[in-house]
């Protein structure tokens, strides 16, 4: 008798184990899931944004990881500092001549820049 009670005990706190850890599990699921869809939406944005703004922003991604300000990029370039940063927020058009400056000082192919794939 009391071996069988030690038993249902032991079979209590195992299924008590069980449920923490298949919620544990099931809020890792729905954390995963809401990542999945952030990163959904934000292809979906990035799909619907100008071609002016994606390159914008593709400039200031490449820019912050060679460490350079607006100013510097504009200073290699041989452009404004503000006209940098206006590109980089997609408010002004730019011209071939203006895009291959950027490309060269950032030491890439201008086809990287319309790689907008982020």
């Amino acid at each position: 008798m009391k071996l069988q009670i030690i038993q249902n005990i032991i079979d209590i706190l195992r299924a008590k184990k069980r449920n923490k850890i298949r919620k544990k599990a099931k809020n890792y699921f729905e954390n995963f899931e809401k990542k999945i869809e952030q990163i959904k939406n934000k292809i979906l944005y990035m799909r619907n944004v100008d071609t002016i703004k994606k390159l914008g922003h593709k400039v200031r991604i490449i820019r912050t990881d060679r460490g350079y300000s607006q100013e510097t990029l504009a200073e290699k370039a041989d452009l404004n500092r503000s006209f940098v940063g206006l590109l980089e927020r997609g408010k002004t058009n730019i011209t071939i001549k203006s895009l291959e400056n950027i490309a060269n000082a950032l030491d890439i192919d201008i086809k990287t820049l319309f790689d907008f794939i982020l």
